[in-house]
């Protein structure tokens, strides 16, 4: 599990102006803290462990924090296998590149590299990906270009006489 969310405490949530404070160990002394928002996937998870959480509990993530790398790894492959989604190499890694894909696709790029907490060369390298949306969207379907989905012409086109 990545350490960012280790390090993540209840009241580092602002919860009325949707606001999180990530507080980073691996870039402690350069940028240390971050602000980002509260992204309305995030937030009703967040509730229901605030919900459940014990009164005076500090950490958002309190269970397991010995062992949480390994601990929250097994869980999450637990999940997806129970769902039927084939877990793929580098998990966590893998997750924040997807979740740099979409916030790009609403965001303008500086923004998206202060809330990740990278420079655009690093998300560039590392994270960047065009996925099958991209393609639909260029095709025009996706924009009510085209009326219909995509298929195959039904014949080969005719050979040219010039």
């Amino acid at each position: 599990m990545p350490s960012e969310l280790l390090q993540l405490q209840w009241n580092h949530i602002d919860w009325e102006n949707g606001r999180l404070t990530i507080h980073s160990p691996k870039t402690e002394t350069t940028k240390p803290v971050r602000v980002i928002p509260l992204f309305p996937e995030f937030r009703p998870a967040l509730e229901v462990l605030f919900a459940d959480a014990p009164a005076g509990s500090q950490y958002v993530f309190d269970r397991y924090r010995s062992t949480a790398a390994k601990v929250y790894r097994a869980a999450m492959l637990r999940i997806l296998t129970a769902a039927g989604i084939e877990p793929w190499p580098k998990l966590w890694m893998n997750l924040r590149a997807s979740c740099r894909t979409d916030q790009l696709e609403r965001f303008p790029d500086h923004v998206v590299n202060y809330w990740l907490g990278h420079t655009g060369t690093v998300g560039a390298k590392h994270c960047d990906r065009v996925h099958d949306g991209h393609y639909t969207e260029a095709c025009g379907v996706a924009c009510g270009v085209a009326d219909s989905p995509l298929t195959a012409p039904s014949r080969p086109p005719e050979e040219s006489k010039h």
